[in-house]
């Protein structure tokens, strides 16, 4: 099972089972009773304490913990534990936040706003956690770019022997199937939209060199054919405006003395 963090281990009551005297859970933390469930049950109830769920244990003590009171081997369980159980952790979290239409709404559960964005309770606190491990420092999902997309592939990929050196990737634990599907619903950028454009043309302006290195051209004429393939997604003015800011349409610079002749003097 999950362990709880110190600070979360005086906080929990576990109720008694009929057979035994203990829940089990997977992530209950107390001594056990004799006494009869249901009646406890009640009085918990009565006295305003409440029940929860894994998904809300998850929500409410372990993920606010994860980087102040968690080493990697309780990260890592408790990382694992969520891949594991992905789908009934967001039913669970919905259903206690009192939606029960939408628990069963979707398969997986999966339910989006008009921007498509999760609005599953699991999901939405998930979000604004620094979880993913990339050199060395524990990142959001939505500061990072999706691997399985060609064209961002190409561009953050490939710089040397590390095919992610800038850490714009999920690590390789992180780039399987079941995770990469997990990330994406908690925003890793899948698509090349404004945001992910800039960033794109931000990391050929950094490299950019005279001569152009031909990989740095490749990659920044196979980016400014994007837009211009996808003109009506990149028509906008607050855009326009950062992007000519950012020096990375590749040109060819041309010496005007030996193409064309200079020099004083002519001949004679």
């Amino acid at each position: 099972g999950v362990s709880l963090p110190p600070s979360a281990r005086s906080r929990f009551l576990k109720l008694p089972s009929a057979a035994d005297g203990s829940s089990g859970g997977a992530l209950s933390s107390s001594s056990s009773s004799n006494r009869d469930p249901q009646r406890v049950s009640d009085l918990y109830r009565d006295l305003g304490v409440a029940r929860l769920s894994e998904a809300g244990v998850v929500m409410r003590f372990l993920l606010p913990n994860f980087e102040a009171e968690m080493d990697p081997n309780a990260q890592a369980a408790l990382l694992g534990f969520i891949r594991e159980n992905w789908d009934s952790l967001k039913r669970a979290s919905r259903a206690e936040a009192g939606d029960d239409a939408a628990a069963g709404a979707g398969a997986g559960g999966r339910e989006v706003d008009d921007d498509g964005n999760s609005t599953n309770p699991f999901v939405v606190r998930l979000k604004t956690v620094a979880f993913v491990p990339v050199k060395g420092v524990l990142t959001r999902a939505d500061k990072l770019l999706d691997p399985s997309n060609e064209l961002l592939a190409l561009i953050f990929g490939g710089d040397g022997d590390d095919d992610n050196a800038d850490g714009a990737f999920p690590p390789p634990d992180f780039s399987e199937t079941a995770w990469l599907e997990i990330l994406r619903e908690l925003g890793l950028k899948a698509k090349v939209d404004h945001d992910a454009f800039l960033q794109c043309a931000r990391h050929i302006a950094e490299r950019r060199s005279d001569p152009l290195d031909p990989e740095v051209q490749h990659k920044a004429s196979c980016l400014l054919r994007h837009m211009i393939e996808h003109e009506s997604d990149f028509f906008n003015p607050a855009f326009a405006r950062k992007l000519s800011t950012i020096p990375f349409v590749p040109v060819e610079r041309i010496d005007w003395f030996s193409e064309f002749g200079g020099g004083g003097g002519g001949g004679s």
